[in-house]
């Protein structure tokens, strides 16, 4: 009878042992999302401000009357992505944030200094020389 007792506690404890099998995945056509049901809206505002952040330095460079647009993009969706960071507090998306901000400031001087550059090279130029 011990015999019966020691098998069945061996048996036992091999099955508890065995891990839990794994939740089905979500049914066709729905994804996972975030944990919690949470969006990550600053990430992703980061990311816009910071594309926008890049393509700003050139295009006010090159055409002033163009560049503001994207400088303007950049530092709005930076600026409403980090006031979003209080209700994300463990978000990564401070840098990209900042990033988009800075290059956005940046686009905007490089288009007021083209804007001058376009006038005074107007307001400057000989044209009696044409």
């Amino acid at each position: 009878m011990r015999v019966c007792a020691v098998r069945h506690h061996r048996k036992a404890s091999r099955l508890s042992s065995v891990p839990p099998p794994a939740p089905p995945p979500p049914p066709y056509g729905q994804h996972g999302g975030a944990p919690g049901g949470q969006s990550d809206t600053p990430k992703v505002l980061g990311v816009v401000s910071l594309v926008a952040g890049i393509i700003s330095i050139p295009a006010s460079c090159c055409c002033w009357f163009l560049g503001w647009i994207p400088a303007l993009v950049a530092v709005v969706t930076g600026v409403l992505g980090y006031v979003q960071l209080r209700d994300h507090p463990g978000s990564d998306a401070k840098a990209f944030l900042v990033a988009g901000i800075v290059l956005g400031g940046i686009g905007f001087l490089a288009m007021i200094g083209s804007l001058v550059w376009s006038v005074g090279s107007i307001l400057f130029s000989d044209f009696s020389t044409m």
